[in-house]
């Protein structure tokens, strides 16, 4: 299986709805996000998903939220048995500092 198998959707899906092209942040490995943890955000919207149902539970494979109405955050695995997740953020040039602070806090949930 790859990652980020459905990118090239998405990308042109937000491109018709936003008619603008989105930068992209990947965070390098152990930023710690999963789809479990940002259900449990308010403040994050599941935009997209793409899992397998076993008798024990769900098991996502990509996952897409939108924060802030046009922020995306793209979580994706190759192999279902794998914990971590690749990240990719969307978003608008205008919005970068808000995903750097975005980022800035997820290093220190990670610190402590």
């Amino acid at each position: 299986m790859e990652k980020f198998k459905h990118e090239k959707r998405f990308l042109e899906n937000i491109f018709k709805t936003n008619e603008n092209l989105f930068s992209i942040t990947e965070l390098s490995e152990g930023h710690g996000l999963s789809p479990n943890e940002l259900k449990l955000k308010t403040k994050f919207t599941e935009f997209f998903s793409d899992s397998i149902q076993y008798l024990d539970g769900t098991t996502n494979l990509d996952s897409i939220y939108m924060f802030d109405s046009d922020i995306y955050i793209y979580l994706s695995k190759s192999d279902p048995t794998i914990s971590s997740f690749s990240c990719k953020i969307y978003y608008p040039i205008r919005k970068k500092k808000d995903v750097e602070f975005f980022i800035l806090n997820l290093k220190k949930l990670k610190k402590n």
